[in-house]
């Protein structure tokens, strides 16, 4: 029931992008609650191509979730409230996509992050409780930003940012929020760690709907943050830095779904990245590819781990196309068109960004980095797709099975033919079209990138052992920075008070004071009774050496 309620408003969604994209209309409706002392009560809802589109995406998704979810949590006992939850994750991205008014804004804000929470603590173990707890403290951080972008609004007696001019102090607190909710530098330890929640969770949150949901704040109200040079060039280069520490730490992972959280990691700093140069439309078409290409890539993951019964190691799966022929080959569009392979959906926008980042005055610092990470994705691409198609088998044979036409398998395919044509069509779909002049060398780079990237990821398949190796490979020691210190001084001193309870505190104490009086009591009292024998002895001490 709730898959084809889904399917039928993603059909009806459909239709009207089509109106609002032919017509160039926006409709913005608006309810004028209550006036008090100056300030505007008001809800308001929002109708644009840009709206209209990203809730299509995500209803989409959600229907082919859904029905994926039915196979994947077959033999859960929770999965009704898995269900109702992922339902209440929905609504909550509906407010977030549709109220430009900051009070609905912040309604589907900490309903997004109450029920992340909630999905990533699903199986009941200490490790989802530590990734929840990670995900909800760093994901706070946002709340309260927006929080007090709200009281900076009451300055102009309304929360619709339809109605705000120029303040500083807003650019700071909105690109907080967008930060720490898309994972980007020093917010990024988070998302690795969500991982600990199920497939399914992974790719409708993780991928397409959560952590984009940053981006999303930021192109809404980009009319702000252009306002102050400094906050641009702060996300620009926080951006940069995660984009780039992303792709590496990828290429030195092993752990299937942590490669790409790291890879969706390394696109939401790309789309960061063109968003600080004010290029709202590629990173929204950025934004919209990702969402379906690395949710296919997620959904085909659960298809191999819930088949091999929870193995996640791409060391033990090797040549797994004779056993999933059609997982694998969706896997492998989802890999090309995140490498930027030309006419999948990831080639028009990657590329699209590529050539405006380098149209920009910027240095050669930015330009150097910029171009390594785009290299470095093709090359964790690369070796996702080697180690699953090409290396040697080394699964267990007794708990791998072959692929069925299940509803995981079916969805996973339907996925995999949006994906491959969104990208194209959207192209189409938009009247726009920015035509870019550069030199020849320059428009041939992306290319360049995408066959230097393949050949890295060929040759870094060897295992590399050192201590920058496990710097790069443990994120920059930021999930460390961000959860472990406090844990660890907390158990340190603890420790230390034990052993010195049981060992000097017990001998420097009230009881081994006590012992101590004990003793020195009975010495006097020993010379007390004893005076007379006392005094001989000391005189015959004194006769005999003086």
């Amino acid at each position: 029931m709730l898959k084809s309620s889904l399917l039928a408003i993603c059909s009806l969604l459909l239709v009207l992008f089509l109106v609002l994209t032919y017509t160039t209309s926006v409709v913005v409706l608006e309810w004028d609650i209550l006036m008090m002392s100056s300030v505007n009560f008001s809800t308001s809802l929002i109708l644009d191509k840009l709206s209209v589109l990203f809730l299509m995406i995500i209803t989409w998704i959600s229907s082919f979730i859904m029905i994926y979810s039915n196979e994947y949590m077959l033999d859960d006992q929770g999965k009704n409230r898995f269900f109702w939850i992922l339902m209440f994750f929905i609504v909550s991205m509906l407010f977030l996509i549709m109220l430009p008014n900051l009070i609905g804004i912040l309604l589907g804000w900490d309903g997004l992050g109450l029920t992340s929470f909630l999905l990533i603590i699903h199986y009941q173990n200490n490790k989802s409780l530590m990734a929840g707890m990670l995900t909800i403290i760093t994901n706070r951080l946002g709340d309260v930003s927006i929080i007090l972008a709200l009281s900076v609004y009451l300055i102009y007696g309304s929360w619709n940012n339809l109605m705000v001019n120029k303040e500083n102090i807003l650019s700071f607190l909105l690109l907080m929020a967008g930060m720490t909710k898309s994972a980007q530098l020093p917010f990024s330890a988070w998302l690795p760690a969500a991982m600990a929640a199920p497939t399914p969770v992974s790719a409708l949150v993780h991928s397409s709907t959560l952590v984009t949901a940053g981006v999303y704040l930021l192109i809404r109200f980009n009319n702000i943050l252009i306002m102050t040079k400094i906050a641009q060039m702060t996300l620009k280069y926080a951006a940069l830095m995660t984009m780039f520490m992303a792709s590496l730490m990828a290429m030195y992972e092993f752990d299937l779904k942590k490669i790409i959280a790291l890879s969706t990691l390394s696109q939401l700093g790309m789309m960061m990245i063109i968003l600080s140069m004010s290029k709202t439309t590629l990173a929204f078409f950025h934004l919209i590819t990702h969402a379906l290409f690395k949710s296919m890539l997620f959904m085909c993951a659960g298809v191999l781990i819930h088949a091999s019964a929870g193995l996640q190691d791409i060391r033990n799966m090797g040549k797994l196309v004779k056993l999933f022929p059609v997982t694998i080959s969706s896997l492998n569009f989802s890999n090309m068109a995140l490498m930027g392979i030309p006419f999948m959906s990831g080639f028009y926008s990657k590329h699209s960004i590529l050539d405006f980042s380098l149209m920009m005055e910027t240095n050669i610092y930015f330009v150097t980095v910029f171009i390594m990470s785009m290299m470095l994705t093709c090359s964790y691409s690369m070796k996702l797709l080697i180690f699953s198609s090409f290396i040697m088998e080394k699964t267990y044979g007794s708990i791998i099975m072959k692929e069925s036409n299940s509803s995981m398998v079916v969805s996973t395919f339907l996925m995999t033919m949006m994906t491959t044509i969104m990208g194209s069509c959207y192209i189409w779909l938009y009247t726009s079209v920015n035509i870019y002049v550069l030199p020849k060398m320059l428009a041939s780079l992306a290319l360049y990138l995408i066959m230097a990237g393949i050949m890295l990821g060929w040759f870094c398949l060897l295992s590399w052992k050192g201590s920058f190796i496990y710097f790069k490979g443990k994120m920059w020691f930021l999930p460390f920075i961000s959860m472990n210190p406090n844990n660890s001084l907390s158990l340190a001193l603890g420790e230390n008070y034990l052993y010195n309870e049981n060992t000097w505190i017990e001998f420097t104490g009230g009881q081994s004071l006590n012992k101590v009086n004990m003793i020195y009591s009975a010495l006097l009292n020993l010379m007390q009774m004893n005076s007379l024998k006392l005094l001989i002895f000391l005189a015959m001490i004194w006769f005999v050496y003086f």
